[in-house]
């Protein structure tokens, strides 16, 4: 869902190509965050990232509806994404992310995710953090992208099925 002034709130479609192009960029610039934390991160960011990847590997299951899950895994997902961000300490690289992350489309690639897509994406969690908790700055950047390609895969994926 986009919120346009003036409009209200309007729902979001993507095609194929736009899933491309997003986690494409995402992927870039994520990977090029990630590859920067890891020389910059401080041990509280490190900290927190261990709390978020814990709150997303324990939440599977613990609410009742389905939605309300999807919102809080989007949530936990987007502050863990955000904090490596924000480690790299480039503030222009942060509005860029910031401008390419699709929040409709992160929610629905979670809402479509089952029990085996979310292990794999709290298993790039914990690859991540440790990269960075080791200052592995290439290791970092490679298990950002692969773990965004994955995300992506999914979704091209999951939109296919949706159309046929």
């Amino acid at each position: 869902m986009e919120i346009i002034p003036n409009k209200g709130a309007m729902v979001c479609s993507f095609s194929i190509d736009d899933v491309w192009d997003i986690y494409d960029l995402r992927a870039v610039l994520e990977g090029y965050a990630a590859r920067r934390a890891a020389s910059k991160i401080s041990s509280n960011e490190l900290q927190y990232l261990e709390k978020l990847a814990g709150e997303m590997e324990r939440i599977i299951g613990v609410f009742s509806d389905h939605e309300e899950e999807t919102r809080k895994l989007v949530s936990l997902n987007n502050e863990f994404h955000g904090t490596i961000v924000v480690a790299s300490r480039n503030r222009r690289l942060e509005r860029l992310v910031q401008s390419t992350v699709q929040l409709p489309l992160v929610f629905k690639a979670f809402f479509w995710y089952g029990p085996h897509e979310r292990m794999i994406s709290n298993h790039y969690h914990r690859q991540i953090l440790k990269a960075l908790r080791s200052g592995e700055a290439e290791r970092a950047e490679i298990l950002m992208r692969e773990h965004v390609y994955e995300g992506r895969d999914f979704v091209i994926q999951a939109l296919r099925e949706e159309a046929r």
